[in-house]
Parts: structure tokens; C-alpha cells; sequence
């Protein structure tokens, strides 16, 4: 049995050119609008780690120590420094906050540094 090839008619060949061109016009503009999202996305995730490194507590590690020592590590650093606030204490001076607090307190009250 022979086959018989039917003759391709060109304006049928046009129109399937035509219908392919659209097809790869819609998926160059998906693949644009998908990389602009995919380009957003990553934005945002770089911007939510460096917010979430900015919440993570930091470690101080605390020495044990009297509190006359701690009080005098405590002068010490404010007269070196003029200004400090509890955090950077506590980071230099590594005793308890709980004591760190009231040695400030007391300095306070007895006029040895000044809140402010």
C-alpha cells in the first residue's frame, strides 16, 4: 500500500508560525513577570536575615565576683568612659545584671555617677 502525501498549503504554515510566535511572546512575558518575583522573593528574604541576626540575643558570659569588685570594675569603666548604658556594662564588666543593677543604684544615690 502506497501513501499518498497530502501538499502542505503555505498559508496553513503561516498560521501555525503565527500561532507559534504568540505562544512564545506569552511565555517570554510569564518568564519575565516570573523573574521579577523570584528577583522580589529574594529581596525580601535577604532583608528578613538580616532583621532576624539583629534579633538574636547576644551571649555574655558572667564571671563570679564580689560585689566590691564588680562595684570597682564599675567606677573604673565610668571614668574611663564618661557614658555607658547597662547593656555595654554587662557586656564589659560580665557580672550578674541583677547585682549590675544595684551597684548603679547605689552609685547613684551616693552621687558617684550621674543618670543621664
Amino acid at each position: 500500500m502506497e501513501e499518498t502525501i497530502e501538499p502542505v498549503k503555505i498559508g496553513e504554515v503561516y498560521r501555525k508560525m503565527e500561532e507559534l510566535s504568540e505562544i512564545v511572546n506569552m511565555l517570554r512575558s510569564e518568564i519575565s513577570i516570573l523573574t521579577n518575583k523570584v528577583d522580589s522573593l529574594e529581596r525580601n528574604i535577604a532583608s528578613l536575615s538580616v532583621i532576624e541576626t539583629k534579633n538574636i540575643p547576644e551571649t555574655v558570659i558572667i564571671e563570679e565576683m564580689s560585689k566590691e569588685t564588680a562595684r570597682q570594675m564599675v567606677l573604673d569603666y565610668m571614668r574611663e568612659h564618661k557614658k555607658s548604658d547597662i547593656i555595654e556594662l554587662h557586656k564589659n564588666i560580665r557580672c550578674d545584671i541583677r547585682l549590675l543593677v544595684e551597684i548603679i543604684d547605689e552609685l547613684r544615690r551616693e552621687g558617684k555617677i550621674e543618670e543621664g
